[in-house]
């Protein structure tokens, strides 16, 4: 039995395991705090995932990633900066055959400053905690974000809405504080 695994819990890859190299800060997410958020983002896409594009920019695991792919996003591009984390996701994407899975193995802010050339319906935002990262992104991901695009982020502490953006959803579950939000691109 392979102690580090997570199950995909909807979708056409529902049950795929998951497997993941035991690594300081890799934390996937509980499918407790998923199965919420996804239930967030159905009901704010009306069940429709088909045509959306999707970015999980500290992968990880990839297991939002491969949520999100489960349930037929056009496309899903995961970036991480850990080589072994990335061969691990790279053996998932193999078992499940989907070709509309992208990697890019760096920095998740040169991605979006330099590599990046898409724009997203969702940004998934879980980096390593303690190390105040998301409050380097709020200024950069908005240009990666389509006009109608939201943002789910986790963090170990409760943090303030940044501004210009709008509070969809929120929760806590356990030593997690997740946020859903939409980008005002009025302003």
């Amino acid at each position: 039995m392979i102690k580090n695994s997570i199950r995909i819990i909807s979708g056409q890859y529902r049950n795929t395991k998951v497997t993941f190299p035991t690594m300081q800060g890799l934390r996937p997410t509980p499918n407790k705090v998923k199965g919420t958020l996804f239930n967030w983002i159905s009901n704010y896409w009306n069940n429709n995932f088909t045509d959306k594009n999707v970015l999980d920019l500290f992968a990880g695991s990839g297991s939002l990633g491969f949520e999100a792919a489960s349930r037929g996003t056009n496309f899903v591009q995961m970036v991480d900066n850990n080589k072994e984390a990335i061969i691990f996701i790279k053996k998932t994407i193999e078992k499940i055959k989907n070709k509309n899975i992208y990697i890019y193995y760096g920095d998740a802010i040169d991605f979006i400053c330099k590599k990046n050339t898409k724009q997203f319906d969702l940004i998934l935002l879980d980096p390593p905690f303690n190390q105040n990262i998301l409050n380097q992104l709020w200024t950069l991901i908005p240009k990666t974000l389509k006009k109608s695009g939201i943002i789910y982020s986790e963090s170990e502490l409760d943090m303030m809405t940044p501004e210009n953006f709008t509070l969809l959803k929120s929760n806590k579950s356990g030593m997690v504080y997740s946020k859903l939000m939409l980008y005002d691109h009025k302003i």
